[in-house]
């Protein structure tokens, strides 16, 4: 499984913004990661599929991974695709993001 946590972020070059700054970009890092994911997946689905899916949602989480296991077993690869995706656009913009991350903290 791939970590979403400060061992990300310190891969990608951010292990130095204060804690409410990692706090912040891990949980867009997560959001950004299911949003990217369901995308895919749906552009996959059938109505009928989208249908069951979204039923599935509303109940336990393993039932619904359960289903995109059985109808999409590529589904892993889809979220290492989208999440390896991420780090490389998150690392890229490291050196900005601490720039900005210090000029609002002086400010």
């Amino acid at each position: 499984m791939r970590r979403i946590d400060d061992s990300l972020l310190e891969r990608a070059g951010l292990n130095g913004l204060p804690a409410a700054a990692r706090d912040a970009y891990i949980k867009t890092f997560q959001e950004r990661l299911v949003l990217l994911v369901g995308v895919r997946l749906t552009d996959l689905m059938t109505d009928e599929q989208l249908g069951d899916f979204e039923r599935l949602m509303d109940g336990p989480r393993a039932v619904a991974q359960a289903w995109l296991h059985v109808h999409f077993p590529h589904y892993p690869r889809i979220v290492r695709e989208e999440y390896d995706r991420l780090v490389e656009e998150l690392t890229e913009q490291a050196g900005q993001i601490v720039s900005l991350e210090a000029a609002f903290a002086g400010s």
